[in-house]
């Protein structure tokens, strides 16, 4: 147990970048409820999910008692406080400033200054760089979609990283969403797809084809084609991986079955990232810990997948460099788990 505990602490003073992560599904348990109280609405059955469609229908529910400005605000200080408790330098949570203008009845722009300045306020009082992917549902009409990427490119000097697209994947073809993909691009942002969770592998080189993405939100599914785990290793698109998000809504059985091991011994670049931390019961150093104990990864091992993320992300060139330095500093202490112990 002593063993463990220490590891455990450890992992949390690696220093990481958190990539994949949804700022509603990392609110504090005890503040959502806290609102659902207040706000005289039935509080979210945060747990009660086994697949996708649940899980979308708790966020829903979560998302639906963060009723007013200073319920947003309070969710976007604590997230950040919490991000640095877990050792995160820079995080990149996805964000939807269209949901809260209709709510607060406020101009999109306006809603999106609150958002960014509430961020950044708590970002420089707990040392972490901020940016932001500006999410929009698949299922949004594909000229919808390009106006919000024209809004992520408008507004980029306001910490904008890059575009996401997240909810239930699209059956139908990539084609409709490669304007909006290539507005993003041209501008030197993010294009950040949510695939390879509900489909399998034709459907993530549709979309790789029509949106050339740099990363992947989860992507376990390309696994079942060794072909397509070649080509992101080749045109280095990385895979933000959430595993005990892809065990709790059933894309994998149990976390020793999970893809990981198989992407990354096909070299596809791949980061750890919680997700949705209050609705998974989990962290963003409890990734780290199980994948370690699950597939045997040494501290060595560990930090190449924080490393990853200070290649990949939307962060400033002053942020990598302090981010690798730090990295290469945790390698270097002088710990037992430094030669791969686990506890």
């Amino acid at each position: 147990m002593t063993g463990t505990v220490k590891r455990s602490t450890r992992l949390t003073r690696l220093p990481k970048a958190h990539l994949h992560v949804h700022l509603e599904g990392a609110a504090r348990a005890a503040t959502i409820a806290e609102f659902a109280n207040r706000h005289h609405r039935p509080p979210p059955a945060v747990a009660a999910f086994s697949n996708l469609p649940g899980f979308v229908d708790c966020f829903r529910q979560v998302t639906d008692v963060i009723a007013t400005p200073d319920d947003l605000q309070r969710v976007i200080r604590e997230f950040v406080a919490d991000e640095a408790a877990e050792g995160v330098r820079y995080s990149e949570p996805m964000v939807g400033p269209w949901l809260y203008a209709d709510r607060f009845g406020w101009s999109v722009p306006d809603t999106f200054a609150f958002i960014d300045d509430a961020f950044q306020q708590a970002a420089r009082r707990h040392d972490v760089e901020v940016r932001y992917l500006l999410g929009v549902n698949w299922a949004r009409p594909p000229d919808w979609i390009e106006q919000a990427a024209r809004f992520a490119v408008e507004h980029a000097t306001r910490n904008v990283a890059g575009l996401g697209l997240a909810g239930l994947e699209p059956t139908d073809g990539f084609q409709r969403y490669s304007r909006a993909a290539a507005i993003v691009r041209a501008h030197g942002l993010l294009v950040v797809p949510h695939l390879g969770e509900t489909q399998g592998p034709q459907s993530i080189r549709a979309a790789v084809a029509a949106m050339r993405p740099h990363r992947i939100a989860h992507g376990v599914r390309t696994v079942a084609d060794p072909g397509l785990l070649d080509e992101l290793a080749d045109r280095r698109i990385v895979c933000d991986v959430c595993p005990t998000s892809n065990v709790r809504l059933g894309v994998t059985s149990e976390l020793a079955s999970h893809p990981l091991p198989r992407m990354l011994r096909h070299g596809v670049p791949v980061t750890l990232n919680a997700d949705d931390p209050m609705l998974l019961s989990t962290t963003l150093t409890s990734e780290y810990k199980q994948v370690g104990q699950a597939f045997g990864l040494t501290d060595h091992q560990l930090a190449d997948l924080a490393a990853e993320g200070a290649s990949t992300a939307g962060m400033t060139e002053t942020t990598r460099t302090a981010l690798r330095s730090s990295i290469r500093r945790w390698l270097a202490d002088d710990h037992p788990t430094k030669k791969g112990h686990h506890g």
